[in-house]
């Protein structure tokens, strides 16, 4: 506690001391704190104390650093009170998102009686150790190991979908059709290193949504940070009839056909060269119907995705079961592989024939995903970036 002990006026045009004492009525010795002080409730001095020994039931004299100018006779209302820091114990988090509260139950022994308003809390996201790729179709646990969600204040907001896309069985998604409008909902993906990712480097993902009727216009965004969610830029932004996949639906869109899903492509090289990235899928309810994302892959680092390969012609792209490749017009034969996002090899074949003459690869026995079809034939590389359906 705190009070004024100067006189009642002041000169003006002169510097006046603001001074007073603090008197301790907790339990523990005060040995440090901020002495402030305000005229007409407006902006603070602030007068940092350290070394004090303020005893329980002692008091302290004090004078503030900072004079008191008046330029204008009148009646002036100066209110003076003081802060102590307090040091809380140190707690280990794990990666993902944690949940914070803190509350003042006690003041100067007693029961606090605004513990309610005094009550801060919110939500922390801690990414682990990095990564420099994302492959994640929802098969597992949700949120995935590494990733983390945010949901707003309902409980609607990003969960994990029996319904999968592009030939698998689940997927993440967002209740818009229960989600009051103007709520956000985050997803985390795990922290990664974009050190040695190249210019073109891509995230992709499938999505699949329904408007509620024409005038809706849920919205999803693609994020990335690079100082720990201070600031955010946006990557993708799409929202409304540009969004959907569909015809609107008025009933809650629950169950996406296979002619629903489409693959998005979000240029993410701007983030080359940075160690620690933090990307999020925002969902903006405009209380509209339900949004599916499946099938997110991101190679982050530079991979065969990155080649300066000659163009290799391949066809139908995405594929199913049949990938038809061409010789190119100077070449009669050479080794023809399928490589994933991490750099694998998943088919390895030779092939031999006319000058662009077509051939048949099997691939129906491959997983859904984005791969990297390369030829190296007469000393030369050729390559395509395929999407197996």
């Amino acid at each position: 506690m705190a009070n004024l002990s100067m006189q009642p006026f002041v000169f003006l045009n002169a510097n006046n001391t603001v001074s007073g004492r603090i008197f301790n009525t907790g339990a523990q010795a005060i040995t440090s704190g901020s002495l402030h002080y305000s005229v007409n409730n407006g902006t603070p001095n602030t007068n940092n104390l350290t070394g004090l020994n303020v005893a329980s039931g002692s008091m302290y004299t004090f004078s503030h650093t900072a004079p008191l100018v008046v330029t204008t006779g009148g009646t002036y209302a100066i209110s003076v009170w003081m802060t102590n820091n307090v040091s809380l114990n140190a707690t280990t988090l794990s990666a993902g998102r944690s949940n914070y509260e803190f509350k003042i139950l006690t003041m100067n022994g007693q029961p606090h009686l605004s513990a309610v308003r005094s009550t801060v809390s919110g939500s922390l996201f801690l990414g682990g150790t990095t990564t420099n790729n994302v492959t994640n179709s929802f098969q597992g646990s949700f949120p995935p190991t590494g990733w983390a969600i945010n949901n707003g204040t309902s409980t609607n907001g990003w969960a994990l979908s029996a319904i999968g896309g592009n030939g698998t069985t689940r997927s993440a998604r967002i209740n818009f059709y229960d989600i009051g409008s103007g709520e956000t909902d985050d997803m985390y993906l795990p922290r990664m290193d974009f050190s040695q990712a190249g210019a073109n480097t891509e995230l992709t993902f499938y999505l699949a949504h329904a408007q509620y009727n024409a005038g809706t216009a849920d919205k999803l965004l693609v994020q990335a940070s690079t100082d720990c969610g201070a600031t955010w830029t946006t990557l993708f932004d799409k929202s409304g009839a540009a969004l959907s996949t569909r015809a609107p639906l008025t009933g809650a869109y629950t169950n996406p056909v296979a002619a629903d899903w489409r693959m998005e492509t979000v240029q993410v090289g701007s983030l080359a060269g940075q160690s620690s990235v933090v990307l999020r899928f925002r969902g903006v309810s405009d209380y509209g119907n339900n949004l599916f994302v499946d099938e997110i892959s991101l190679p982050a680092t530079v991979s065969v995705l990155e080649t300066t390969a000659l163009p290799l012609k391949v066809y139908p792209n995405p594929v199913n079961n049949q990938l038809m490749v061409v010789l190119p017009e100077d070449q009669q034969k050479g080794n023809f592989q399928l490589r994933n996002q991490l750099g694998q090899v998943v088919l390895n074949i030779e092939i031999q024939g006319e000058a662009s003459q077509t051939h048949t690869i099997e691939v129906g026995g491959i997983a859904p995903g984005i791969y990297m079809a390369e030829l190296v034939s007469g000393g030369k590389l050729y390559g395509q970036k395929v999407v197996k359906q």
